[in-house]
């Protein structure tokens, strides 16, 4: 099918005006756990370097970390920090604007590519103080060296894959599997290519991470995870819903009877995300299958070769399918009943995380305190470090942390914790309590 420039100029517009969308509704939200976590035990450490060698919880993504902490330092405030994940997610969906138009599937995967931008995931984490969409930039970056490198076989563009590929596994080190599965992909069932390629990924994995290497054993020991692997595998699979669910009618099963000419490391490589939560230690984060959108997204392009038949033959019933979905993913109540499959408000990272809905106000809970020199309790299921950044120099907030717990109250202290959380155990520290107010996911308790 030929370029239409007005299409092609239409859906760029509306895939910035989603960038715009996302920038709107989602720079001025509030701090949650992870974000203040990052802020105050990395991004505010004195350099780079020391930065590099704090990895001691994995929370620390120590590549984006870095620029987090140059970014405060150029503007003089962490109030911007949202932006620098907007440039990422920005940046990404410019560089796959560049790199899929010139490939097969172009005409869907720019759609694909506008419900991307409008998508809940991507308005979470293009506007999160955390390094997953500065991941995907990188998986993407590593994804089109290596393609231009097969193209053209110049070193230089291998040498550009090398080095997204550090700087990807430099954000997270389970990012080192979407680097895998990209190198499958591009190597297109050549073994000599993919063989290469993925010795690229390894070798920029321990490129960054043999100096450190203790810390990401100790790290890696502690085993952080989410509450269930098989809601997280679930995560992993429904992300792909926003953007990409409409191509499942026009998805054409494989001619088994061709089996010799079949793609089989794509189907491989959408079996990663639930090989990776099966074999892996610990239940995995669902966020951190974010990086892998774009990959299984254009895998999945590539196989509604049904699809294409109806943007060639009935435009309109195309557009009209392409509003109706993303109009579909706006409404509240379809991403709340999708995040409850996902584990709720507590374990759902793409639809309605708790983060994100009305009743997570921070702020609002600790200004329903009274005027007074006290402590205040938070503890960790309330979010503590959100209420601990949201309170700063206001309220002296306590909590208990890895290596500490919070001292004796006293009676007239304060106590926060989420809504219906048990009291028995915190009454055995601090004595009895009442509850005297609440807001939206918090309770606030008083010793008595």
């Amino acid at each position: 099918m030929k370029n239409s420039g007005k299409s092609f100029d239409l859906f760029a517009l509306l895939t910035a005006v989603g960038v715009a969308a996302a920038a709107a509704e989602g720079l001025f939200r509030p701090w949650w756990f992870d974000e203040a976590l990052t802020l105050f035990n990395f991004i505010l450490l004195p350099d780079g370097a020391e930065i590099y060698r704090s990895y001691f919880i994995p929370n620390n993504h120590i590549v984006y970390t870095i620029l987090a902490h140059w970014f405060v330092r150029l503007t003089g405030s962490e109030f911007y920090l949202r932006g620098l994940s907007l440039l990422a997610g920005a940046g990404t969906l410019l560089l796959a604007w560049r790199f899929f138009r010139f490939r097969r599937g172009w005409q869907l995967m720019k759609a694909v590519l506008m419900l991307y931008a409008w998508s809940m995931g991507f308005l979470i984490y293009s506007t999160a103080i955390r390094g997953y969409m500065l991941s995907a930039f990188l998986a993407l970056l590593f994804w089109m060296g290596l393609g231009r490198y097969r193209e053209c076989r110049k070193i230089v563009f291998l040498a550009m894959a090398f080095a997204a590929g550090v700087l990807c596994c430099g954000v997270m080190p389970t990012n080192l599997f979407i680097l895998g599965a990209t190198a499958l992909f591009a190597g297109e069932g050549k073994i000599k290519d993919t063989l290469l390629y993925g010795i690229c990924a390894v070798l920029g994995f321990l490129v960054f991470y043999l100096p450190i290497w203790p810390s990401l054993l100790a790290a890696s020991r502690l085993k952080e995870s989410s509450s269930s692997t098989f809601e997280a595998i679930l995560s992993a699979y429904i992300m792909l819903l926003p953007a990409g669910g409409f191509l499942l009618a026009g998805l054409r099963l494989p001619d088994w009877r061709k089996w010799r000419k079949f793609r089989w490391e794509r189907v491989l490589i959408w079996l990663f995300p639930l090989l990776f939560g099966i074999f892996w230690a610990v239940a995995p984060f669902p966020r951190t299958y974010f990086p892998w959108q774009l990959l299984m997204l254009y895998i999945l392009v590539l196989s509604a070769r049904k699809m294409v038949l109806t943007v060639r033959k009935h435009r309109k019933i195309f557009w009209g399918v392409i509003v109706l979905w993303g109009v579909l993913w706006h409404i509240p109540a379809v991403n709340i009943a999708v995040s409850e499959c996902a584990g709720g408000a507590w374990g759902d990272d793409y639809f309605a995380p708790y983060y994100l809905r009305e009743e997570f106000d921070p702020a609002g809970t600790l200004y329903l305190l009274p005027e007074g020199k006290f402590q205040v309790y938070a503890s960790f299921d309330a979010d503590m470090w959100s209420l601990l950044y949201a309170g700063l120099g206001k309220w002296e907030i306590v909590f208990d942390g890895p290596r500490h717990k919070a001292e004796k109250l006293n009676p007239g202290d304060f106590v926060i914790i989420r809504k219906g959380e048990e009291t028995a155990n915190l009454e055995k520290r601090f004595g009895k309590m009442r509850k005297i107010n609440g807001r939206g996911i918090h309770e606030i308790l008083q010793i008595e």
